[in-house]
Formats: structure tokens, C-alpha cells, sequence
């Protein structure tokens, strides 16, 4: 086991509650709407294969803004980027991001780097459990096998295995350095279809990642 882990693994626990996933970007409109329909759909998918099954019953997956005006509807650029990749964000309406929904939540990630530092900014104490989207995913995936097997034994069920992993991930991030491109999802608003193709590929290979990892957490 790395050092770094160690105290990670033994804090794990936790109250026996579903593990609470926010997405957090500007507006609640493009990024991160986008991310929580990749993952409510890529935890929903692999939840029917798992046993017992990880899901709704115990991931709950919600998005915010950091200046969002709370009712705002998707772009239709982000709705047809979104379609394309068979997710649907007609029924989506901002909400603007608040220090309650940060209270309830076990994981936050922004859509980049001034999206965390406003998490922190609210709630300093978000920091432990506040990243990047794409710095999440990036550690995640640096993993080993054995470390993930390690998870698994840590706690009895799979909420409280994600709390340790996001303990696991907060200790390791500062190792794994990385340039702004590695850390940031381009924000594509009103930027054209080109640049929201852009954001959403980054978006959607990090919420692939994410899942994978969940999944194997409870395998």
C-alpha cells in the first residue's frame, strides 16, 4: 500500500447513505449537466450488471453553478452535442451552487480549476473532497489493480467504499503533476458547435473513466 494511502483507507466508513456525486461549472448549463447525464447513465448501466447493484440506490448524481440563474435552459448547441451522444439535457434547468448542496455531497467536481476554487471558496471544508473532473479521472485511472482490490476490503458496501476512495484520491493527487490542459474542460459557451464537441469529448472520456472505476470498486 503507498504511504500516502494508509490513513485514507483507515478513515473510510461512514454513515450508511448513498454516496452523494455533484458536477459543478458556470452556468449549470453546458459542462456540467452534461457530466452528471454521463454518469447517472454510466452508474445506471453498470448498476444492472453488479451485485449487489450500484445505482440509485446508492449514487445519487446532481449538477450545479457557481453564477448559475436558476430555471436556465441548455443551449441548443449543448442539447444537440448531447443527443449525439445519446444523452438528453431538454429537461435540465440550472440551479445556482449553494453551501448546503455542498454539506450533502461525498464528491464534488468542477469542470476546472476556478470551478474548485469557488467550491473551497463556499466551504473551505469541501477541499478534501473537491477536484476537477478531469483530475479525478486522471488519478483514478493511475490506480493499480492491487490498490483497488485494497478499496474493496476497506468497507462493506458501496458507499462507503466510494468515501474511501475519494480519501484515496485527495491523498494522491499531489502526485501525479499536470499541465492546465490536463485539469480543465473547455468551457464552450456560445463558442460554437465545434467547441462544444470539444468540451464534450473531454467530458465524456473523464465520465468513463469515473464509472469504470466505481464499477470496479464493487466488483
Amino acid at each position: 500500500m503507498r504511504p500516502e494511502r494508509e490513513g485514507a483507507v483507515r478513515a473510510a466508513g461512514g454513515a450508511q447513505r448513498p454516496f452523494s456525486v455533484l458536477l459543478v461549472c458556470t452556468g449549470n448549463i453546458c459542462r456540467s449537466p452534461l457530466a452528471e447525464a454521463a454518469l447517472q447513465r454510466g452508474l445506471a448501466d453498470y448498476g444492472r450488471e453488479q451485485e449487489p447493484p450500484l445505482g440509485p440506490a446508492s449514487i445519487t448524481v446532481t449538477s450545479a453553478g457557481t453564477r448559475a440563474e436558476p430555471g436556465a435552459q441548455s443551449p441548443d448547441d449543448a442539447k444537440t452535442t448531447a443527443r449525439r451522444s445519446g444523452l438528453d439535457l431538454d429537461a435540465h434547468r440550472a440551479r445556482k451552487l449553494t453551501a448546503g448542496l455542498l454539506a450533502e455531497s461525498d464528491l464534488v467536481l468542477g469542470l476546472d480549476r476556478s470551478h474548485r476554487r469557488a467550491v473551497v471558496s463556499l466551504a473551505p471544508r469541501a477541499s478534501r473532497n473537491t477536484f476537477t473532473l478531469l483530475e479525478f479521472a486522471r488519478v483514478c485511472d493511475s490506480l493499480a489493480p492491487s490498490e483497488v482490490s485494497e478499496l474493496r476490503e476497506a468497507a462493506p458496501d458501496g458507499p462507503a467504499r466510494l468515501r474511501a476512495a475519494v480519501a484515496t484520491v485527495a491523498a494522491l493527487r499531489g502526485t501525479l503533476p499536470a499541465a492546465a490542459d490536463e485539469l480543465d474542460v473547455p468551457d464552450p459557451y456560445r463558442r460554437g458547435l465545434t467547441a462544444y464537441e470539444v468540451s464534450s469529448a473531454a467530458v465524456l472520456s473523464a465520465c468513463e473513466v469515473i464509472t469504470r472505476f466505481f464499477t470496479r470498486l464493487n466488483d
